[in-house]
């Protein structure tokens, strides 16, 4: 018996209860997503990228987290940049304005599409859905 065993057990009805989805587990295929956040940071390896924190908001999933970040350090990571900010409604006529325009992704609901290919898993965004579009489907599966 561990030293706090008896302390924990106030937390057991709580733990038991929650049904949760793990950030990150939903298995391939196409979702619903609201972005929460989206910061600009460096990578473990000194590069600067662009971080997308999205919240699934409906289905068996809803609740779930999953991540996406646009690398910048070659004309291809900068294409899909654009591509994935395009695709959020937010266009630039140049890179230094990423900044001053992230305010503008939160909040916004995508479709994105989750595949996974051995060890990697990659998050797509197909579309961006208006706030007053995105269909009802709490409690359903995600309709995709």
């Amino acid at each position: 018996m561990g030293a706090y065993d008896e302390e924990l057990k106030q937390y057991d009805g709580e733990w038991e209860s929650y049904e949760g989805n793990i950030p990150g587990s939903v298995p391939d295929g196409r979702y619903i997503a609201k972005v929460t956040e989206c910061y600009l940071k460096k990578s473990t390896s000194g590069n600067l990228m662009l971080k997308w924190v999205l919240e699934v908001v409906g289905g068996e999933h809803a609740g779930a987290v999953v991540y996406r970040q646009n690398m910048m350090q070659t004309p291809e990571n900068m294409k899909w940049l654009k591509i994935d900010l395009k695709v959020a409604g937010v266009e630039m006529k140049k890179a230094s304005e990423l900044e001053g325009n992230l305010e503008k992704l939160i909040g916004v609901f995508l479709e994105i599409k989750k595949t996974t290919k051995g060890d990697f898993e990659n998050i797509y965004f197909v579309r961006r859905i208006p706030a007053d579009k995105v269909p009802d489907i709490s409690g359903e599966k995600t309709p995709f």
